[in-house]
């Protein structure tokens, strides 16, 4: 059955194809902050990172890994990790696919699906990562300007 083309179903497709994207591109950017260089095989830890900086001990490129902790890496680990409470699996796929570089046909077989279902269940994980993401940067934006968005809405607390 071909697909049935509604108006704006071009821009949702193009907006989703831009989420799925922007997605990729912070987990590209973990991983490779956490994987550490391929030389050295030295794990990025981004807490001991944070305190060390804060020491005054290292700045940027002094670390031990190649790529600066950025706030967009930090979200993303945080979001990362919050899978593991949210949907183990999820979180299995996402380190195995973005951290081990396992391929698909690999990771059809660990988990005992199909290829198409192991996509399926990737692109899910990686949208669950998305909204950690959001969720964790609202959080964010909403801290740094001393407001609570959601309780106010409520009536439990006044904005500041």
């Amino acid at each position: 059955m071909p697909l049935r083309r509604t108006p704006g179903s071009a821009g949702r497709l193009l907006g989703f194809c831009a989420l799925m994207k922007w997605i990729a591109q912070r987990l590209e950017a973990w991983s490779d902050w956490a994987r550490g260089t391929p030389l050295t095989k030295k794990q990025g830890n981004p807490l001991a990172d944070m305190i060390r900086r804060a020491a005054g001990e290292v700045h940027g490129r002094d670390l031990d890994i190649p790529y600066e902790l950025t706030i967009e890496i930090e979200m993303t680990d945080k979001a990362v990790g919050r899978l593991k409470g949210q949907n183990p699996k999820y979180k299995r796929i996402i380190m195995k696919y973005w951290m081990g570089r396992d391929p698909i046909h690999e990771l059809a077989r660990e988990l005992r699906v199909s290829e198409e279902r192991t996509k399926e269940l990737l692109m899910r994980a990686q949208l669950q990562v998305g909204r950690n993401i959001l969720t964790l940067e609202e959080g964010l934006t909403d801290g740094l300007f001393g407001r609570k968005i959601r309780s106010a809405s409520r009536g439990n607390v006044r904005p500041e």
